[in-house]
C-alpha cells in the first residue's frame, strides 16, 4: 500500500493515491483566483444608483432644556414625567377643546367610566378635506389617550376634526404617568401612617411600575395602575423611603424605609 502526499489539486495523483493507498492532502488551490464559495467569477449584486439631491434637506435640530441645577436635561416640549406632550402637538387650548368633545361622547363615556385620567394627545395624520368658507382644508386627526381607573384599562379616542371616529380600549397597556398622577401618589404616601413624620423636608419622585404575575399568587397591585414613589433629600438621589401606590384603588400598598449602609 502506498501513501501519497499531494500539494494542490492534481487529480491524476489523487486518483492514484486513492487506488493504491492512503492520500494525505495539503492545501487545494482549486480554480486560479477563487476565494472559496464566493469568488471573483460570481456575478455582482445589482444596486440601483440614484443621484444625490441638488439641495441638501434641512435637518431638524433636537433642542434640549437645561434646568441648570444639576438635573438631567430633557427634550424641549416633553412633559415633566415622561407623559405624552400635548402642547408640542396641539397646544393647550386646542387640547382642552378636544378633550371636552371626546368625554362628551357616549362611547367614550362608557369606555372611561366614572374615574379616569387624561394622558395626552398627538396629531397622527391628515384626514379628508373639509370646506372652511370658500376653501378646502385638510381635516385634522388626533389621538387622545386616557387611562380609566374605573375599568382598569387604557382608552384611545381617535378624533377626526371635532368628532369621535373611533374608541378603543387597550387592556394591559400602561401609558406613561402624568404630573397629576405623580402628585396624587406622593400626597397619598405622605398621608400614610407608616411613614408619618418621616417625610418632612424630603422630595418625592415617581415612576410607573408593573407588579409581577406569580405562579401561585400575584404581587400586590397586579393589573392595576401602580406607581413607585421614593423620597430623598433634594437632588441627592439616594432614596430614604419608598412606597407602592395603587391609583385604581387610591391605596398605598407598601411603605418602607430604605436600608442605609
Amino acid at each position: 500500500m502506498k501513501t501519497i502526499i499531494t500539494q494542490g489539486c492534481d487529480r491524476g495523483m489523487m486518483l492514484a493515491g486513492i487506488l493504491g493507498g492512503v492520500v494525505l492532502l495539503s492545501g487545494c488551490a482549486g480554480t486560479s483566483g477563487a476565494r472559496g464559495p464566493v469568488g471573483p467569477d460570481d456575478p455582482e449584486t445589482t444596486v440601483p444608483k440614484v443621484s444625490l439631491p441638488a439641495v441638501v434637506p434641512s435637518v431638524h435640530a433636537l433642542q434640549f432644556e437645561d434646568p441648570g441645577d444639576g438635573t438631567l436635561v430633557k427634550p424641549r416640549g416633553s412633559s415633566p414625567l415622561g407623559g405624552i406632550s400635548t402642547e408640542a402637538e396641539t397646544g393647550p387650548t386646542e387640547s382642552a377643546d378636544l378633550i371636552a368633545r371626546a368625554v362628551a361622547n357616549d362611547r367614550v363615556k362608557l369606555a372611561l367610566g366614572d374615574r379616569y385620567q387624561f394622558i395626552g394627545s398627538e396629531r397622527v395624520e391628515a384626514g379628508k378635506r373639509v370646506r372652511h368658507g370658500c376653501c378646502a382644508a385638510a381635516e385634522q386627526v388626533h389621538r387622545l389617550t386616557f387611562y380609566s381607573y374605573s375599568n382598569r384599562t387604557a382608552v384611545v379616542a381617535l378624533m377626526k376634526g371635532e368628532h369621535v371616529a373611533e374608541v378603543t380600549s387597550r387592556p394591559g397597556y400602561q401609558p406613561p404617568e402624568t404630573q397629576q398622577e405623580a402628585e396624587e401618589a406622593i400626597a397619598l404616601v405622605r398621608q400614610d401612617t407608616r411613614l408619618a413624620g418621616k417625610l418632612d423636608g424630603l422630595d418625592g419622585h415617581v415612576i410607573l411600575t408593573e407588579p409581577g404575575e406569580g405562579l401561585i399568587w400575584n404581587d400586590p397591585g397586579y393589573g392595576h395602575r401602580v406607581l413607585w414613589v421614593t423620597f430623598s433629600k433634594g437632588l441627592e438621589g439616594r432614596p430614604l423611603y419608598w412606597a407602592l401606590v395603587d391609583l385604581d384603588e387610591r391605596a398605598v400598598l407598601k411603605a418602607h424605609e430604605e436600608p442605609q449602609d
